[in-house]
């Protein structure tokens, strides 16, 4: 029997996820660096949304179907399933550059793998 988590159907619903929490590391990354690394207690909320997107853009990624996923080669699905489960189970070892590499780098990587922003600006229009 089919996992419904990952049934085919859901791929445009679990894609809308993606984008969603795409939208939220890129008003996080457009603030800049200073702003998330800050003492203040807005960095530390960016920081922990910035965990809690990476967690969502993970686990939505992982219950896409195998066969869409086989579809879009480029995309470092192990990666970011293996980043969801540091985050979600090793919380202790998350170090706050570690996720701030992950939404500058490999989650707009994937917007741009997908479709879901252009590639002149992989978190799309502001």
């Amino acid at each position: 029997m089919t996992d419904p988590r990952h049934h085919p159907d859901r791929t445009p619903e679990l894609l809308e996820d993606i984008a969603e929490q795409l939208a939220v590391c890129r008003d996080i990354v457009a603030d800049g660096y200073e702003m998330y690394m800050g003492p203040s207690q807005d960095s530390y909320l960016r920081r922990r949304t910035a965990e809690r997107a990476v967690e969502i853009i993970a686990e939505a990624s992982r219950r896409l179907d195998a066969e869409w996923k086989q579809q879009h080669p480029g995309v470092r699905w192990r990666y970011m399933t293996d980043m969801r489960n540091k985050i979600a189970h090793d919380y202790g070892a998350i170090h706050d550059d570690m996720v701030w590499e992950v939404i500058v780098g490999s989650v707009p990587e994937m917007g741009r793998l997908l479709g879901l922003a252009p590639a002149e600006d992989p978190y799309g229009p502001h």
